[in-house]
């Protein structure tokens, strides 16, 4: 029986043979970079004194590398902030001038909430973070429908105020 040296990239489950293994490494610091492109090539290091190739294996099996999804995580984050950024400022026009507020009050139905509830990771850190997150983004939301009633109920003031407070706590803490 063969023993296998298993390890996921992305979403997938690999096996690779262990007699097939000369070296795992994570230490990027000693890897050396080589004037030749050459896809998932890292570049080079010592292996028992002789120079060896260091390869991205998310790139040698068609996969983002760990610092793509990374961008792409962080790019998606930003896009959403800047969402709920002008879903405040709309909520904000609609109470100051009394026009129907247009965006997703249901938290599931803005981008992020849709986004985010398909999103799925085996990461539990970046998990635990975005359940936090989740959990601020439903009290932002929830925040339209109170301030809308304290608009039709003549008390815009408050509401304005209301709002302020919030874009300070409740949207300052989406953005850390």
């Amino acid at each position: 029986m063969k023993e296998a040296l298993t390890f996921w990239v992305n979403e997938n489950l690999y096996a690779v043979d262990v007699n097939q293994v000369l070296a795992i490494q994570q230490d990027v610091a000693k890897i050396k970079s080589v004037p030749m492109e050459n896809v998932g090539l890292m570049g080079t290091t010592r292996y028992l004194d002789q120079p060896a190739p260091i390869f991205e294996l998310s790139h040698c099996i068609g996969e983002k590398s760990p610092r793509e999804q990374k961008t792409q995580l962080l790019q998606t984050l930003l896009e959403r902030e800047q969402d709920h950024i002008d879903w405040l400022n709309a909520l904000e026009h609609s109470i100051r001038t009394n026009e129907p507020f247009n965006k997703a009050i249901d938290p599931h139905q803005c981008k992020f909430g849709v986004w985010y509830d398909n999103f799925e990771t085996r990461d539990e850190i970046l998990q635990s973070i975005l359940e936090k997150f989740d959990v601020s983004h439903k009290k932002l939301h929830a925040l339209a429908e109170q301030l809308l009633r304290m608009r039709d109920n003549g008390r815009e003031a408050q509401a304005i105020s209301e709002l302020e407070h919030h874009r300070a706590t409740t949207l300052s803490h989406l953005e850390q």
